[in-house]
């Protein structure tokens, strides 16, 4: 299990935690969605959503890298101004 939480510059994310750098990424989600990181390298399925942190069961896993991408296939992101 881990834990995709909105980063911001400065921020440090901790033991199990992913930041991501995508605003509005909670309210993006639903418990179900699959999350795609690194081309597909690596998938998630969210389990649960708790304010701006999204818990997430691994489905398969793999060495992160910073600065990939982060895909949600089964979803619309919604536009933010």
């Amino acid at each position: 299990m881990v834990t995709l939480v909105e980063s911001t510059r400065d921020g440090v994310a901790g033991p199990g935690e992913i930041p991501i750098q995508y605003e509005g990424l909670a309210q993006d989600l639903e418990p179900g969605d699959v999350v795609l990181l690194d081309d597909g390298r690596i998938t998630l399925t969210v389990s649960k959503i708790d304010g701006q942190r999204v818990s997430a069961a691994v489905a398969q896993g793999g060495a992160l890298r910073d600065r990939v991408g982060v895909h949600l296939p089964a979803r619309r992101v919604g536009s933010r101004p």
